[in-house]
């Protein structure tokens, strides 16, 4: 199943699906560490450690595996600022990607913006993201890419929880909500 909306490479990334779960228990999936480490990334269980500091002006952190202590490669990690939080209904937060070296140095992409809306839709939560200010397409290619990986390995996160949806507009699939 494909998340992606817009079309790829393009500014603003526009990605968004279906889920068998309340507003509130996708709200909680975006907002806790340690739900955070298992579906977002590129892959499931990529997140080494996450922070969240849910409040106006608080920062959040993703930190991914490979780059530990003594490594050549760099640490990898997603971080930002919460600009807006109104709690089971939508996120926004900056976005920049950092590379700390092993000799002290930071490298940081410019901070994008990403928004997050969780709408009920009768049974079902539609999870509408919009990544915008990303400065290369290449950039933009790769989050694509990653926020389609983060979705899929949310639905799987849910799967007890959910079943396959189709996205037919109709909202007669069986089912409970979380």
């Amino acid at each position: 199943m494909s998340f992606l909306r817009s079309t790829p490479g393009e500014d603003p990334v526009e990605v968004s699906g279906f889920f068998r779960a309340s507003p509130a228990r996708l709200f909680a999936a975006w907002t806790t560490p340690s739900e955070l480490q298992q579906w977002f990334g590129s892959a499931p269980n990529t997140v080494r450690a996450a922070e969240v500091d849910l409040r106006v002006g608080g920062r959040w952190c993703c930190v991914f595996k490979g780059g530990e202590e003594g490594a050549e490669d760099p640490q990898t990690q997603l971080e930002g600022e919460y600009l807006q939080i109104e709690p089971d209904s939508k996120l926004v937060f900056s976005w920049s990607f950092v590379e700390l070296f092993a000799d002290g140095r930071r490298e940081a992409t410019p901070e994008s913006r990403v928004t997050v809306e969780f709408n009920a839709v009768g049974e079902r939560t539609r999870i509408d993201l919009r990544h915008e200010a990303i400065r290369t397409e290449d950039a933009r290619l790769g989050v694509g890419r990653g926020w389609g990986a983060s979705f899929a390995s949310l639905q799987a996160l849910l799967a007890p929880e959910e079943q396959e949806l189709r996205d037919d507009g109709e909202n007669r699939v069986p089912g409970r909500m979380a």
